[in-house]
């Protein structure tokens, strides 16, 4: 007689959950970098140079910086900043394809056969980028040669992945570890971005900006008597975070700094916000039976919802508390369910 069939949908490996954490994550940052480059780069025709540059174009190279995870890697008094930037930004960009290439093959399993060739297509992208970085040798690059296409080509690509990963993924326990680390990396992301294009990481406030409220509250780097430039700055946030038609849906009138940031970290409506990932962090977790992830999700989103961003000193430690709570959710993930067992037991009789 044939053996009854086994559902083995709630068994997951140790191996497959983390695969499938660091790939979410990976596949989040790779898009979140791509993203911001290819912004500043249409928003300024290529022309980033200190030079010619406007001022706001400093504050994209900013967030660049801090999307790739490099701040304080650039001298921002150099004449060719803007080409160590962007190369940082490419040797980043690669970097996460590659993890999230390498994570994703050891649990191919999981994934379709479209997907796989989403994979491919990835992989070739990731070599263009190498070949680019090394005719500059790996330490700058000249602008002009970036192609905007190619960068817009990534995101195509990991779009259609997410929506293969939403849609031919079976949503298990397997597929929601990769959802978890993916909110999560969105939400780190948003901060990252914020900060950096603002200025508003603890160590860089001077105290005159603390006290600053209302469509003035955008950071120390910013000159506050010129508005365009003020409004430049938010919209290249906006924009990277795919919320700037959101915002002139919902608000028709010129962006504003407290109005902006509130769209991008604390509507839960927003699906590119912060709050919208915890929610979706907060959902999984209760799937997946983790009680920490519930509880700190919650509150986060609580702080959020009652958050001000009115002035740089709310606005620095909303982003402040949000980026720690989900720093304790990444870490207690690992530790609970990706880590090798404390007390690991041979199976069978031995």
């Amino acid at each position: 007689e044939p053996l009854p069939q086994v559902d083995l949908i709630s068994s997951v490996p140790t191996r497959a959950a983390e695969a499938l954490f660091w790939s979410g994550r990976a596949m989040e940052r790779a898009e979140l970098i791509a993203r911001v480059m290819e912004v500043v780069l249409d928003r300024t025709s290529g022309l980033v140079a200190a030079e010619v540059a406007e001022p706001w174009v400093a504050h994209g190279l900013d967030m660049i910086e801090a999307v790739a995870g490099v701040s304080g890697r650039v001298d921002r008094t150099v004449p060719g900043r803007a080409g160590v930037t962007f190369a940082l930004g490419l040797e980043a960009l690669a970097h996460q394809l590659g993890s999230f290439l390498a994570e994703a093959s050891s649990v191919r399993e999981f994934f379709s056969v479209t997907a796989g060739r989403m994979l491919s297509h990835l992989s070739e992208s990731r070599s263009q980028l190498l070949r680019l970085l090394d005719a500059g040798g790996s330490d700058l690059v000249d602008v002009a040669r970036i192609d905007g296409r190619h960068l817009e080509s990534i995101l195509v690509d990991l779009a259609s992945l997410v929506g293969l990963w939403n849609e031919s993924v079976v949503h298990g326990p397997a597929w929601r570890f990769g959802e978890v680390g993916r909110r999560l990396e969105r939400s780190f992301g948003v901060i990252d971005g914020v900060r950096g294009a603002f200025g508003l990481h603890d160590e860089d406030l001077r105290p005159e900006f603390v006290t600053t409220t209302g469509a003035d509250a955008i950071g120390p780097y910013v000159d506050h008597r010129l508005d365009f430039q003020r409004q430049r700055v938010v919209e290249i946030v906006l924009a990277s975070n795919e919320s700037l038609v959101a915002y002139r849906r919902r608000h028709r009138s010129d962006v504003e700094f407290e109005t902006a940031i509130h769209l991008v970290v604390a509507d839960p409506h927003n699906p590119r916000a912060a709050a919208a990932a915890l929610r979706e962090v907060r959902h999984q977790a209760d799937r997946l039976g983790w009680r920490v992830g519930v509880d700190t999700a919650s509150e986060l989103i609580e702080q959020l919802s009652v958050a001000s961003f009115g002035s740089v000193e709310s606005t620095v430690e909303t982003l402040g508390v949000v980026f720690a709570g989900c720093d304790r959710l990444s870490r207690d993930v690992v530790g609970s369910y990706l880590a090798a067992p404390i007390d690991p037991r041979l199976m069978g009789r031995g």
